[in-house]
């Protein structure tokens, strides 16, 4: 069972779980609680809004349970759908919350409900003081209400509570207290780290984003390059360096060789858990080096903003039976990736290059874990399509309703071969159907 909390004052809870029916149609369980007597609203939404919301309403009043499966039309009050498909389980009231069970299928084949898919999901909810005095009077709910995005269908890593924190060694790796540009609305940050020094081996099994507690809102994502090549005197020298803008002219030459992804998070993201039989290489190599890139969002450009966000990154000397990595396709940073202006659907198309890949690429091939999809501010949809020998397989990831403000990664129910010759081509679709002025991607 899933489970989060949708306010800032924590009172809306939500839990879900996935329901085999008995007719085989996948069902969806879900459970809110809310500190209220009053009515309360939970909804699924196509992008935070109402309009095209598919939603359900219910209260208690002198124990009986009122509950309604209702679409938006717009910001007005949600229409009570002809067939009811939301099925109320039980709703019930103590002395301080209103609790109600109920659930779906997945699929309703219903034009007034959303289809649940493995797409990042809306979860929408608002809540009332006080009961409506029908189920067509429902007092507009102000300022108790509000958006967070999901994934409702992500496996649970249940083997995240086996790890003992305590047989591990951990490694703390911080932006050494950035002072977030106020002239800017983004700012991609580079600091070179050097690894501890290991005298053999080790894998990591746990990574925990520690992004400092009041700047949740400036921290879009973390990325830590592994620094290959090069003369380790030169970045040594940086170590102490405060760092410098990522992507620049002048950026230092010793940055320019830290290239492949070694970790990735993005907003909204939790731990990243390794499967118990896969662990994420340090090499006994003293002198190893590493470069962290935060990206920093201000668009209200706040001055005095200092961070010392990053990673806690979790390692052992017991080695598991694989080495991990993070393989990065499709992506750049680059101002020849332009969108241009009143594009409702623009389309950017990055390829896998089996020239790259192949010289590091196992004969019998690797097994992919997941996927994190990735874009900027425009970005709707994400895809990425998976071909073998001119055969398109099922994609590797596909996100039809992307939000720029959640980025987790999505773990398979089973590992998937990528075998040499496999080619993987990223689709990224931008809507700047509101913008006047062309796009450039790498400042988006």
């Amino acid at each position: 069972m899933h489970c989060t909390v949708l306010d800032g004052e924590r009172k809306f809870h939500v839990c879900w779980n996935l329901i085999e029916s008995v007719d085989d149609d996948q069902e969806i369980e879900f459970k809110v609680e809310v500190e209220t007597h009053g009515y309360v609203g939970f909804g699924l939404s196509p992008n935070g809004g109402m309009a095209g919301s598919d939603i359900v309403t219910g209260w208690i009043n002198d124990g009986q349970v009122f509950f309604q499966d209702r679409h938006a039309t717009g910001n007005i009050m949600p229409v009570i759908d002809k067939i009811q498909n939301w099925n109320l389980l039980s709703g019930s009231e103590n002395n301080t919350h209103t609790v109600l069970v109920f659930r779906r299928k997945l699929d309703t084949c219903d034009k007034d409900d959303r289809k649940i898919d493995d797409s990042t999901t809306r979860l929408i909810y608002a809540y009332s003081d006080e009961d409506p005095p029908s189920e067509n009077a429902l007092q507009y709910h102000f300022k108790n209400r509000g958006t967070k995005s999901v994934l409702l269908l992500q496996l649970k890593r249940s083997n995240q509570t086996k790890i003992d924190k305590s047989t591990l060694t951990y490694w703390d790796v911080l932006s050494p207290n950035f002072t977030i540009p106020s002239n800017s609305s983004t700012m991609y940050w580079c600091k070179i780290y050097k690894a501890p020094d290991l005298s053999e081996k080790n894998h990591v099994v746990l990574v925990e984003p520690l992004i400092q507690e009041g700047n949740e809102a400036f921290v879009h994502h973390i990325l830590m390059y592994e620094c290959v090549g090069g003369d380790p005197k030169e970045y040594d020298s940086y170590v102490d360096f405060y760092g410098h803008e990522c992507h620049h002219p002048n950026m230092p030459d010793a940055m320019a060789n830290c290239e492949g992804v070694f970790l990735a998070w993005g907003v909204g993201g939790e731990d990243i858990v390794l499967p118990e039989h896969v662990g994420l290489p340090l090499e006994p190599s003293p002198g190893k080096y590493y470069m962290m890139e935060v990206h920093y969002d201000n668009p209200n450009l706040i001055k005095d903003v200092v961070d010392h966000s990053g990673f806690r990154i979790y390692y052992t000397s017991m080695l598991r039976k694989y080495d991990a990595g993070t393989l990065m396709i499709g992506s750049t940073v680059s101002a020849r990736v332009i969108v241009p202006p009143k594009r409702e659907k623009y389309v950017v198309t990055g390829h896998s290059s089996s020239e790259c890949l192949e010289p590091v690429m196992p004969k019998e091939g690797i097994k992919l874990l997941g996927t994190l999809l990735h874009s900027h501010l425009l970005g709707r949809r994400l895809k990425a399509r998976h071909f073998r020998n001119s055969e398109e397989l099922p994609p590797i990831g596909n996100d039809n309703n992307y939000d720029f403000n959640y980025q987790e990664y999505k773990y398979y129910t089973e590992e998937i071969p990528f075998l040499p010759g496999d080619q993987i081509t990223v689709e990224c679709t931008y809507d700047s159907s509101k913008r006047d002025t062309t796009t450039f991607v790498s400042i988006s």
